[in-house]
């Protein structure tokens, strides 16, 4: 996986899809829905089967929409660093 954007004029986006009010749906849901834009590559971030199944329940896909994994997450009650 590259940081660069697919295309010299594509702003990447890097989300946290596992943070947030009603997460993961809200947030993959916008994600995608700015992944389908012109210029716009999303890398959503988080727990990627949770992420994958709620593409499914979307029904779509985007070519400039990356998952990256990361199993560990920071809970509400932690801080971030320790």
């Amino acid at each position: 996986m590259s940081i660069a954007p697919a295309s010299p004029r594509a702003v990447r986006i890097a989300v946290d899809a596992m943070g947030g009010d009603f997460a993961p749906r809200a947030i993959v849901h916008g994600a995608l829905l700015a992944a389908l834009e012109d210029g716009i590559d999303v890398l959503l971030v988080g727990r990627r089967e949770r992420i994958e199944r709620e593409l499914a329940h979307f029904g779509r896909q985007s070519a400039t929409l990356e998952i990256l994994h990361a199993e560990d997450m920071v809970g509400m009650d932690e801080t971030a660093t320790a």
